[in-house]
C-alpha cells in the first residue's frame, strides 16, 4: 500500500484505480479458473445444449454423406441416440481422417464416431468406448483378374488404401506389396475400379455394403483374417462422459435401441 500513498501524492489518482481494477480482474480470473475446475466434459454438454462428434464421413454405411450432403450411417443414427439419450442436440462434424485425434486432444469437439479401431497407440491418446466389431479383408474388381485370395497373393500387386488406418498397416504387413496411400476410403476403392490398383483392404461391413450399391463393379476376394472392435473416442480428460456414454450403450443393447439402428444399415441379419 505504501507505493499507492506515494502515486497519491503525487496527484496520480489513477494509480489507485488501476490497482483497484487490477485486484478485481485477479480475482475475477481466479474465480473463472475455479468455476471451470469444478465443471466437467459432460455437465459443460448440458450446460450448452450440444454435443459435437466428429468423422471423415467417408466410410459408408457408417458414417458418409447422401445426395443432400447430409452426414448419415449408423455412427451417425447411434450418434444421435446418445444425444438424445444425454437430453441435448446433436451435432456433426466432417475432419480428415488424420486430423481426427489431434482435434479431439485439443478439444475441437467432443467426441469421434468414425469406424475408429481400438489400437494400443491410439490408446496413448485417447479413451475410447467399444461399440461395434469388424474384419478386415479384400476386395478387388470384378472377376478377380489377378486371382487374388489372401493377403500373400497381394506380394507384387498394387494395393490401395486409406491412410493412417489399420487397414495400411495390415497392407502394409505384406512384404512386396505397392502401397498406394489415399486420403479417404473412397478414393482407395475408386482406383480398384479403374483398375489403376489391383486391390483394397477394408472392413467386411463396408465391402459388403459396397457390393449392393455398386453391383458388377467390385468382388470380395478374401475371408475376413483380423477382426477388431472399433468405438467411439473420447478425450481422456473426460472420464465422466466415457463413463455416461458406456453406461448408455449398455441401455441401448437392452432395451433393443442398438439392434434397431443396427439392422436399419446393415439388414436384418446383421448380427
Amino acid at each position: 500500500m505504501e507505493s499507492i500513498k506515494l502515486i497519491s501524492q503525487k496527484g496520480q489518482t489513477v494509480g489507485l484505480l488501476i490497482f483497484v481494477v487490477f485486484a478485481l480482474c485477479v480475482s475475477g480470473c481466479s474465480t473463472s479458473k475455479s468455476n471451470q475446475g469444478t465443471t466437467n466434459t459432460l455437465d459443460a454438454i448440458k450446460q450448452k445444449g450440444y454435443m459435437v462428434f466428429a468423422t471423415d464421413g467417408a466410410y459408408p454405411p457408417m458414417e458418409f454423406t447422401d445426395e443432400n450432403n447430409e452426414v448419415i450411417g449408423f455412427d451417425i443414427d447411434l450418434g444421435k441416440a446418445i444425444c438424445e439419450k444425454l437430453g441435448v442436440e446433436y451435432r456433426s462434424l466432417i475432419t480428415d481422417w488424420e486430423g481426427l485425434i489431434p482435434g479431439l486432444v485439443k478439444e475441437k469437439y467432443d467426441a469421434i464416431t468414425s469406424s475408429m479401431n481400438i489400437t494400443e497407440e491410439r490408446l496413448k491418446s485417447v479413451d475410447f468406448v467399444p461399440y461395434f466389431h469388424m474384419g478386415e479383408l479384400i476386395v478387388v474388381g470384378a472377376g478377380n483378374p489377378k486371382d487374388i485370395r489372401c493377403l500373400q497373393d497381394l506380394v507384387g500387386k498394387t494395393v490401395a488404401v486409406q491412410t493412417g488406418t489399420t487397414n495400411e498397416n495390415m497392407a502394409r504387413s505384406v512384404e512386396g506389396a505397392n502401397i498406394r496411400l489415399f486420403s479417404t476410403f473412397t478414393d482407395a476403392m475408386m482406383e480398384v475400379a479403374s483398375g489403376r490398383a489391383d486391390a483394397c483392404v477394408l472392413d467386411d461391413v463396408v465391402a459388403k455394403y459396397y457390393m449392393t450399391i455398386k453391383p458388377g463393379v467390385y468382388e470380395i476376394a478374401s475371408d475376413v483374417f483380423f477382426e477388431a472392435p472399433i468405438g467411439i473416442a473420447i478425450n481422456k480428460e473426460a472420464p465422466e462422459l466415457t463413463q455416461a456414454i458406456e453406461k448408455i450403450l449398455d441401455e441401448f443393447k437392452e432395451d433393443g435401441t442398438y439392434d434397431s439402428i443396427a439392422e436399419k444399415w446393415f439388414g436384418s441379419d446383421w448380427n
